[in-house]
């Protein structure tokens, strides 16, 4: 596994855990009563094929429940991609292509600015379809903070799916249980950057975002358009998720 710095945003693919593994039970019900998180961030981590070798983060929910009880929670807001953050070009997988959603940069210095992790939780199935190469996505991924860093925003992470059950490429054909809806991307950002699923947000342009939220214990809304920063003023607010 090929780590990054310490201070540097962290990308993850997929962990496929077992399909047996039931993904609800990683988060447990005792979360929400766990302290407010600190602002650290953990020692980053890029790309990773754990479906071979070592076991996935996922495997053992009752010793995960456990260790996240015994440390402090942080919040996060985490965003779909495409038609989300960025306009929804098909299978977008050159930095060329992005064109933000209007209000995209500010909401995620908002979300910066008020204690919370910025994470980016996508499927990009090109890559099992054989469109682009994994390496796109992150090349996408960080160009997207070179940009947001003008402003003084980051994304704190990106966690994405490169699978597909119908997918060209072997190696990525396959039925995963990380692809949204299923929640296994959103469970591994939980339990890998200490977040309280209860004090978090998953915003997203599509049902199954909203399913895949709920599916890990998040609460999900649906963007609609407009203003981001609007939609995640509103939804902070209407939530009551207080700011670090």
């Amino acid at each position: 596994m090929q780590g990054r710095t310490f201070d540097t945003p962290s990308a993850s693919r997929c962990s496929a855990p077992p399909p047996e593994v039931e993904a609800v039970d990683v988060v447990g019900h005792p979360l929400p009563e766990v302290k407010a998180a600190d602002n650290g961030k953990p020692p980053s981590q890029r790309g990773g094929d754990r479906e071979s070798g070592g076991g996935s983060p996922l495997h053992d929910a009752s010793s995960s429940t456990a260790q996240l009880l015994r440390v402090r929670q942080r919040k996060a807001v985490f965003f779909d991609r495409d038609g989300t953050l960025n306009v929804d070009v098909h299978y977008l997988h050159r930095p060329e292509d992005f064109e933000w959603i209007p209000g995209a940069r500010e909401a995620i210095k908002y979300v910066n600015d008020h204690g919370f992790l910025a994470i980016v939780i996508t499927n990009q199935s090109g890559v099992a379809r054989g469109y682009f190469p994994e390496s796109d996505v992150l090349r996408v991924y960080d160009w997207m903070n070179e940009d947001l860093s003008k402003i003084g925003a980051h994304l704190d992470a990106i966690y994405y799916c490169p699978h597909h059950p119908c997918g060209s490429v072997p190696a990525y054909t396959k039925d995963c249980t990380c692809r949204k809806p299923k929640p296994g991307l959103v469970l591994q950002a939980i339990q890998e950057h200490h977040i309280d699923p209860a004090s978090s947000v998953l915003i997203g342009d599509g049902d199954r975002d909203v399913e895949c939220a709920e599916r890990a214990g998040v609460r999900g809304i649906k963007y609609e358009g407009g203003s981001l920063l609007e939609v995640v003023k509103r939804a902070l607010h209407l939530f009551s998720i207080p700011s670090n």
